[in-house]
């Protein structure tokens, strides 16, 4: 059973691998459209395959470990937006990222994103 799961594991890594090169996070739903389950998904972290960014959002363990400040920020801010249940912008320094505008200083600390306001 585990060189079944270990095979599983390591074909979705392979197709995941692929995939972040064009966009850094993936839903869990997008996960399992492509075949990759729940179990294989559970899998993957606990083998350090793939890692949890935000709650339902995860990236590739690899791209994370290689990440600066500024691309991790990029990966946090590409989960949130993936996370959100309504449409979101980024705003401030998280959107000077998102254009690979340079800033005069370090990566920042917190995700700026802004949402509309909710109407019933």
């Amino acid at each position: 059973m585990t060189d079944l799961v270990d095979r599983a594991a390591a074909e979705a890594a392979a197709l995941l691998h692929s995939l972040t090169e064009d966009r850094p996070v993936l839903r869990r739903s997008e996960l399992v459209a492509l075949g990759i389950t729940d179990t294989t998904q559970a899998a993957m972290v606990r083998r350090g395959l793939l890692t949890r960014v935000r709650h339902g959002v995860y990236a590739s363990a690899a791209l994370i470990a290689g990440a600066d400040a500024a691309e991790r920020h990029r990966i946090d801010a590409a989960a949130a937006v993936a996370a959100s249940s309504q449409p979101c912008w980024a705003l401030g320094s998280t959107a000077a990222l998102f254009q690979s505008l340079p800033l005069p200083f370090t990566a920042p600390s917190t995700v700026r994103l802004l949402r509309r306001e909710r109407q019933d």
